[in-house]
């Protein structure tokens, strides 16, 4: 498996976008009930609906990050949005897609390649400039059918939660451990550091 981002630098990687996530999920049950009618939406399978639901966020992802310095697109096989870590002083990027998943941050994927090679981590598939960590940005339905119960993003190796995105803006952003700077972690740069003031230095009159 490639090398990943820890859960802590996806956090602060991808909190600064928090609020457009919000934008391109959340409005997608409503636009889908809105747009569609009633007696059309009954007859849809799951997959049927997971597609519109798709082409509705992904519509929006599109429109919400055009022109967002550090932020590409990607849609070749599976449409991805790109996000570098430069801005948050860590090396390398994140590579979001969009999926419907269950509480545990679970995605069926059908086992093509390309799918296969995210599972793994395998940031070679885009043909990226640097190693990437997949996330997807994922939907929950509520057991009825009826909406969105969740938002949340989850690292795809191995199904690690990284943050909830709240359905209101301004809302709070579920996390399983605090955002703070972790020195030491892979691909994390040091942006400076603290040296101790001398005691008793020849130059210092307290010190006579």
């Amino acid at each position: 498996m490639a090398r990943m981002h820890s859960v802590s630098a996806l956090q602060e990687i991808l909190t600064p976008h928090t609020e457009r996530w919000r934008r391109v999920m959340w409005p997608v049950w409503s636009r889908y009930n809105a747009d569609i009618a009633e007696d059309a939406r009954l007859t849809f399978d799951e997959t049927t609906e997971a597609n519109i639901l798709y082409d509705f966020a992904k519509a929006n992802a599109l429109k919400e990050f055009a022109e967002i310095p550090g932020v590409s697109a990607v849609d070749e096989y599976t449409f991805f949005l790109v996000f570098d870590g430069l801005p948050a002083g860590i090396d390398g990027q994140v590579a979001c897609r969009i999926k419907k998943m269950d509480l545990a941050g679970h995605s069926r994927n059908f086992p093509t390649e390309l799918a296969k090679a995210v599972r793994r981590n395998s940031s070679r598939v885009l043909d990226l400039e640097s190693d990437a960590t997949f996330v997807d940005i994922g939907y929950v339905l509520h057991p009825l059918g009826t909406g969105f119960s969740r938002v949340q993003a989850i690292r795809v190796a191995d199904e690690a939660f990284i943050f909830e995105i709240p359905r209101e803006e301004g809302g709070v952003i579920p996390m399983p451990t605090p955002l703070y700077p972790a020195e030491g972690q892979p691909g994390r740069k040091k942006r400076f550091a603290i040296t101790p003031r001398k005691e008793g230095s020849a130059t210092d009159p307290k010190s006579k």
